[in-house]
């Protein structure tokens, strides 16, 4: 666990909040509430939480409203919590920037493994202080001439234009680019981006992937970044790779 992280709980139900702020206030979270769409944006400019826990019905506003605003400003972690239990809510909700899904009824420390999870993958991608033996070495990781990524430096550009990815959606591209021209296994990705609970989940994985190639315009056959070996895993295209489109 991480003490001292600030979280914001989003939630309709008072019930929910108070059972959620009492649970985690007791394993050293510092915790806001808010249990409405509108309050939990002045609370979130307020507190500046780290990781946000956010319901998708809400008394005003829906949750999915709620994380566009988030991740217009943020690239902290933000988990649904929710009881619709639809694909089609899933996709979208994935498709806002959330880290996480997760549908009621839930089990407390479950749901606080993934947190501090989460926090602990944010918190090594951003903390400065890091060895230098631990981060990238300078200049860009990947760089073909189109798709640049500097992993130190969590920049992502294609033809010269920032690609806005969420903090999932980074953490995946960085261990693709790793291995640039080599397959990642599914259950790799999985366990590397969101923990060893994941692994055999290839659906949820599928979904960021779709996500994550419509932000690098991955949409020609000839010449795609990320490549799918069936039944297997991902690879990034290699940096020296040439496409069928080169001729």
């Amino acid at each position: 666990m991480l003490p001292s992280k600030k979280l914001l709980i989003v939630d309709g139900d008072p019930d929910t909040l108070h059972l959620l702020h009492s649970y985690l206030s007791a394993r050293g979270y510092e915790v806001y509430t808010a249990q409405g769409g509108e309050e939990s944006l002045v609370t979130f400019v307020r507190c500046q939480p780290d990781l946000v826990i956010l319901d998708i019905v809400l008394p005003d506003m829906d949750g999915f409203a709620v994380c566009r605003w988030l991740r217009e400003r943020s690239q902290l972690p933000i988990v649904f919590l929710t009881a619709r239990t639809g694909v089609s809510d899933l996709v979208r909700g994935l498709a806002l920037g959330a880290d996480q899904y997760i549908t009621k009824p839930f089990d407390l420390d479950e749901l606080e493994a993934r947190l501090a999870a989460l926090l602990r993958r944010a918190t090594h991608l951003t903390d400065p202080s890091r060895p230098r033996s631990q981060q990238a070495p300078a200049g860009a990781d990947y760089n073909d001439g189109r798709l640049v990524v500097d992993l130190s430096r969590r920049s992502v550009t294609l033809d010269g234009q920032p690609v806005m990815l969420t903090a999932t959606e980074f953490r995946i591209l960085a261990c693709l680019v790793k291995r640039a021209g080599i397959v990642v296994p599914h259950d790799e990705l999985l366990s590397q981006v969101w923990g060893p609970e994941y692994i055999g989940d290839v659906a949820f994985l599928k979904t960021y992937i779709h996500h994550l190639r419509r932000k690098l315009r991955d949409h020609s056959r000839s010449c795609p970044y990320i490549l799918n070996k069936w039944g297997v895993g991902y690879r990034l295209r290699a940096q020296t790779e040439r496409c069928e489109s080169d001729g």
